[in-house]
């Protein structure tokens, strides 16, 4: 894994998760990447109206040219049977969508959010859960096996917006801007079985910088994630903070 020019090394990142997948996180030592097949978008792994046009262009310019090539053959071996090749040819006219999407099951996603601050919006979307803080940099560097790319999520206008040439895995970055406000980093990597998912080794120690407990979170809740990070379970180093989140907190005296 390499950090491209553009990307920030030190820009805040977030996962919010709840407690038992921060306890298997702990415990595995390792990252889940999720199948896209388990996401609620039924656009994941597609892209946009342009890209597609793009994409059914240059695979049509292909297939006539395949065809054509079978046309000849078949003058020179008029005996041959060519129509399996022909027939093979003919399909992939169409369901280029089913092609990226069958190829987007073959990668599994870890998402975080992107922000400088916590986010009230992602404490909405996961009440009563634990807020990893990193950095980009961090999840990089942490990250244990070859083969992890990591990019911010692209969010067009699937209707209008033009083709992004040169984006590797591009079907797997790009969002409707309906999802914006989730400002999301992906780290993505070939799972070993298609649609399962996999565990992807992590160190924790660069990981973690910071632990918040949610801010509607009851008190107690703040100790109990302590025992974990620092108690019996594989645990994080001394110097990683553990926190409730004070977003919600009373009003400050001088308002």
């Amino acid at each position: 894994m390499t950090m491209h020019d553009d990307q920030i090394p030190g820009a805040k990142i977030w996962r919010y998760i709840n407690l038992t997948k921060f306890v298997s996180l702990l415990g595995k030592q390792a990252l889940w990447f999720s199948s896209p097949a388990k996401f609620s978008d039924p656009y994941e792994g597609t892209l946009p109206k342009s890209h597609l046009k793009a994409l059914s262009d240059m695979r049509q310019n292909w297939i006539d040219n395949q065809l054509a090539q079978l046309d000849a053959l078949a003058k020179m071996r008029p005996l041959a049977d060519f129509s399996k090749a022909r027939a093979s040819m003919e399909e992939l006219r169409t369901g280029i969508q089913k092609m990226l999407r069958d190829v987007a099951l073959k990668f599994g996603v870890n998402c975080w959010h992107m922000s400088e601050h916590e986010s009230d919006a992602m404490w909405r979307l996961y009440p009563n859960c634990i807020a990893i803080q990193s950095t980009w940099k961090r999840l990089h560097d942490s990250l244990l096996q070859d083969g992890v790319y990591i990019d911010p999520v692209r969010y067009n206008d699937f209707e209008n917006d033009p083709i992004e040439k040169g984006h590797r895995h591009q079907n797997l970055f790009i969002k409707r801007k309906s999802f914006e406000y989730e400002k999301e980093l992906r780290a993505v990597k070939m799972l070993d079985n298609v649609c399962e998912g996999q565990f992807i080794s992590c160190d924790l120690s660069v990981l973690i910088e910071r632990v918040y407990v949610s801010p509607v979170s009851e008190f107690y809740v703040l100790e109990v994630v302590k025992d974990i990070c620092f108690g019996g379970l594989p645990t994080l180093k001394q110097n990683v903070e553990v926190k409730r989140s004070t977003l919600l907190d009373v009003s400050p005296d001088y308002l």
